[in-house]
């Protein structure tokens, strides 16, 4: 039996706006997506959230490199960052507060004002912005799967 006949609806999977519908369409599908976000397969933006998030980003952020991570690497661990905060409950990050960058403010003011349903999340997922900070400072809080 697969874990999704012991109770995990897929319609009720919230928020669905962080989520990219075709994860969602199949038992299997979802199934891939977890198995990307534990680093079991390799993870890919799709065309449509890295053209998103490239609107998104200011200028400054895309045309520079974020520590030693590459601007490319950042969208990537920043989506990984939201279908996690997505999928689960509970704070993410168990390391000591840090301050934020004027970067990370940007940035979360950016998606606040161009990113549907970012509000939600971030209500959610009030450590986000610090979740973003590690990941300008390349810390491994997420698996590296590049």
């Amino acid at each position: 039996m697969s874990p999704l006949e012991n109770g995990i609806d897929l319609a009720s999977v919230f928020p669905k706006h962080f989520v990219p519908a075709y994860y969602l369409v199949h038992e299997r599908n979802y199934l891939f997506l977890w198995k990307q976000l534990l680093g079991l397969e390799r993870f890919y933006l799709s065309a449509e959230d890295t053209h998103l998030l490239n609107q998104i980003f200011p200028t400054t952020l895309r045309n520079e490199e974020l520590g030693s991570v590459s601007f490319q690497t950042c969208l990537v661990k920043v989506t990984q960052t939201h279908l996690l905060c997505a999928l689960l409950e509970g704070n993410l990050l168990l390391q000591p507060t840090i301050a934020l960058s004027p970067d990370t403010l940007t940035l979360i003011r950016l998606f606040l004002n161009q990113l549907p349903h970012y509000d939600q999340l971030l209500k959610k997922h009030p450590e986000m912005p610090l979740l973003y900070e590690l990941v300008w400072q390349n810390r491994a809080i997420l698996l590296d799967l590049n």
